[in-house]
């Protein structure tokens, strides 16, 4: 409509507007006409070799900042509370750890997206170890997924914009118990400045996507890779890419 109302009032010219149709038809003869092959699509997507190239990239980028005795992981430390972004990123390492240690551990997770203060200071009290990850700049709500709880999110929701604030005071409670931390950059690195001087050990991945499954397996080669260094079956052997104090 718009299209004729410009030509009917000469904002338009109509040979100008017949030589760009002939163009563009023009061209899209030029374009192959194959159409795309699903087989070819379910055998690339996923592909085993392409997982095994994903797992052995994320592994080579994961960055040991420092670390004061927290990593790996000792056969004492079997109480683990999890501070993660959202409650997608709390299952993939939850999951991943929980598959790639040889002892029993347990873990509880606070998602910064909604919490309960009193909960999460007492899951800090009971824990032998504290793993707090944060993702910055801060994840559009499409990536966060949408797997935390509602009414959670009604009664105790965390703005993103506080959420590094609510982290911070969460990680100073447990400096003050005295509690072994380590952090985790999942993103740019320059958070470590805010975090790392209240942690014991900090590590980088640089990447905080999730998978989720058929079913409901909630996984990422980062949350992997991050679980085998923790639990000293893998080094970390990436380096900062930036210089930031910690």
């Amino acid at each position: 409509a718009e299209l004729t109302a410009a030509l009917d009032t000469n904002k338009l010219n109509q040979e100008q507007l017949n030589s760009s149709m002939a163009r563009i038809a023009k061209l899209k003869t030029k374009l192959p006409q194959s159409s795309a092959s699903l087989a070819i699509a379910n055998s690339t997507l996923g592909n085993p070799s392409h997982r095994r190239l994903e797992a052995a990239l994320a592994l080579a980028a994961i960055t040991e900042v420092k670390n004061d005795g927290v990593l790996p992981l000792r056969d004492n430390a079997q109480v683990v509370h999890l501070i993660m972004p959202d409650r997608q990123k709390c299952f993939a390492l939850e999951q991943a750890l929980q598959t790639y240690s040889k002892n029993s551990l347990t873990l509880s997770c606070t998602s910064l997206q909604a919490y309960d203060p009193d909960i999460a200071h007492d899951a800090i009290k009971q824990a032998d170890v504290i793993i707090a990850a944060h993702a910055s700049p801060p994840q559009s709500a499409v990536e966060i997924g949408g797997m935390d709880d509602v009414k959670k999110l009604r009664e105790h929701g965390v703005a993103r914009n506080v959420q590094p604030e609510a982290l911070k005071a969460l990680l100073q409670y447990g400096q003050k118990l005295g509690k072994k931390q380590l952090f985790i950059s999942l993103r740019a690195p320059y958070e470590i400045s805010t975090f790392g001087p209240l942690s014991n050990a900090v590590l980088a991945s640089y990447a905080y996507n999730v998978d989720v499954n058929r079913d409901k397996k909630v996984t990422g080669p980062a949350y992997t890779a991050l679980a085998k260094v923790i639990l000293g079956i893998a080094k970390a052997e990436g380096s900062l890419p930036v210089t930031v104090n910690h």
